[in-house]
């Protein structure tokens, strides 16, 4: 029996179908990959392309020296460059170098860790500008921006210059963070072979350590925060034979009691570059107590409270020591309305800071023609300069003597109230003089009626009813007091004449008076014998 196979469904496929099925399965790819393809794209551009990692740039370092290190403000070293600057000539040229080893051995002997000495000369330009004047050296903008200055915190220049005795030292040091020079130290050196010692004495005192004011209030108290003080440690045997550390007072670092600071506001942007350097004119900080790198003082200024104020990051109080040498200051003072006018015959006086109200002043002289008055130095190395001009001061002006050779400063031209002054006091005087004279013809005329001289006693009258009246004097004072208001500059000055004849006033009311002539007439005339041949009295009445 022969069994025939049935055909199915899938059995029955033409070559046209398997075609068409191939075809749909390729499309069917293509549309997948396709679409694949587009997520893709979309997604390389939503997601930011990887990076390929970079090299990170090698921190700067100095070039010589101790790499400076971020550390507290009391731990933080100075590093000082010095700069040896020569005139050219044969014999200081020949010190150079015995004066770079001096000051680099001197500078570890004395302190090796809050401060580090950098020797070099001068590079060529500098050289030059800095040897022919040194005191003029703020006309050579631009030093703070050297690059071989990047990681330095002072630049000290010492200028060697040739004299007729020997050799010539000038040093001056410019402060790179607050961008102020100090004080010129100079010294005449006769004896070559202790140059060395010599320059390092001038490098020491004309050093200036740098402090924060931390905080100061509207009464002038301040508390400042020294600069690498907590690192002035020496170290040395005790009795025991045992090592101890304790402070080195003889570091340049190191802040004494008889210090004084000059305030410097150093201001930046929001990116932290400098924006501004604003030292405080007629502004400085005396000491009252240090105690490690803290500092308690007192502002004296020339205005009320200029340290005072909220605290800014952008805005750093900074406050340098000044060690001037023991000289003078020429001050000039000019008007400050008057464009040129200089202001001769201001009487000058000069108190300690902090001072007693009672503490009696030194005077100090009068301004010349010029404007001009010496400022001789003192022992607390800040005075307190009073400007006064007739009875009333002008200005009070904190002045370091060194630290500045001239200073000039305007002052107001109180023309007005001077004059005023002076006709007070003439008004004063004739005020005295009238109830002198007053009291003297009343004496006379009670002697005469004692005696019964009736006409000399009319005489003494006629002359006591001609001296003038306190209505007359009371009239003349209102018209100059109105006529030298409007001369005067400004509120204070008019203020000052307002209370000068408002005192004159309650003189003339309280000492003066009326005339009392109707009163002594009526005396006369009754001391009089009523008789037919009396003679009437002929003085004329002002009632």
């Amino acid at each position: 029996m022969k069994i025939t196979k049935q055909a199915t469904p899938e059995m029955i496929v033409s070559p046209s179908t398997k075609l068409w099925w191939r075809f749909a399965l390729c499309m069917l790819f293509l549309l997948v990959n396709l679409q694949y393809g587009m997520a893709q794209e979309t997604q390389a551009e939503t997601e930011p392309a990887a990076v390929a990692p970079t090299k990170t740039p090698e921190q700067k370092k100095p070039v010589d020296g101790v790499m400076p290190i971020d550390r507290a403000w009391e731990y933080s070293h100075y590093r000082v460059r010095v700069w040896i600057c020569t005139d050219g000539t044969p014999e200081t040229n020949g010190l150079r170098g015995h004066v770079r080893e001096e000051l680099v051995a001197k500078a570890e002997t004395v302190d090796r860790s809050a401060w580090e000495l950098l020797v070099n000369d001068a590079p060529n330009p500098w050289n030059w500008r800095f040897s022919n004047d040194l005191i003029n050296a703020t006309k050579y903008p631009g030093i703070e921006k050297l690059q071989e200055l990047e990681f330095d915190d002072k630049l000290m220049i010492v200028s060697l210059k040739r004299s007729a005795t020997g050799v010539r030292c000038e040093v001056r040091e410019f402060d790179l963070l607050a961008q102020q020079w100090g004080s010129l130290l100079a010294r005449n050196l006769v004896q070559i072979e202790d140059i060395g010692q010599s320059v390092f004495e001038l490098v020491t005192t004309a050093f200036m350590p740098v402090a924060q004011v931390e905080s100061a209030d509207e009464n002038n108290a301040a508390v400042l925060r020294a600069r690498a003080v907590l690192s002035c440690i020496v170290s040395r045997l005790d009795e025991n034979g045992e090592w101890v550390a304790e402070t080195n007072l003889v570091s340049p670092v190191y802040i004494r009691d008889h210090d004084v600071f000059l305030p410097v506001l150093r201001r930046t942007d929001r990116d932290g570059k400098l924006a501004s350097l604003d030292p405080v004119p007629y502004t400085f900080v005396t000491l009252d107590s240090v105690d490690g790198a803290r500092i308690d003082g007192h502002v004296q200024s020339t205005v009320r409270a200029p340290l005072s104020g909220r605290r800014s990051k952008r805005l750093q109080k900074l406050a340098l020591v000044i060690r001037p040498p023991n000289t003078s200051t020429v001050l000039k003072l000019f008007s400050k309305d008057e464009k040129g006018m200089v202001m001769e015959g201001i009487e000058i006086y000069s108190r300690p800071p902090n001072a007693d109200k009672d503490a009696s002043s030194e005077y100090l002289g009068k301004t010349d023609w010029r404007g001009l008055i010496t400022i001789p130095p003192s022992e607390d190395g800040l005075r307190m300069i009073y400007l006064k001009r007739g009875a009333r001061a002008l200005r009070k002006l904190p002045i370091v003597p060194g630290f500045i050779p001239f200073l000039e400063t305007d002052i107001a031209n109180d023309e007005a109230r001077l004059y005023a002054e002076g006709v007070i006091e003439g008004i004063n005087i004739e005020l005295i003089d009238l109830v002198t004279q007053r009291q003297v013809y009343e004496d006379d005329i009670n002697k005469a009626l004692d005696a019964a001289d009736y006409n000399r006693a009319r005489d003494i009258l006629t002359k006591y009813n001609e001296l003038p009246r306190a209505s007359q004097i009371r009239a003349r004072l209102s018209d100059e007091e109105a006529r030298l208001r409007t001369r005067a500059k400004d509120k204070k000055e008019i203020e000052f004449i307002n209370n000068m004849f408002s005192s004159l006033q309650t003189i003339l009311s309280t000492y003066v008076g009326e005339s009392k002539e109707s009163e002594i007439r009526k005396k006369i005339d009754r001391s009089q014998p009523a008789s037919a041949d009396a003679p009437k009295s002929d003085v004329p009445t002002t009632e």
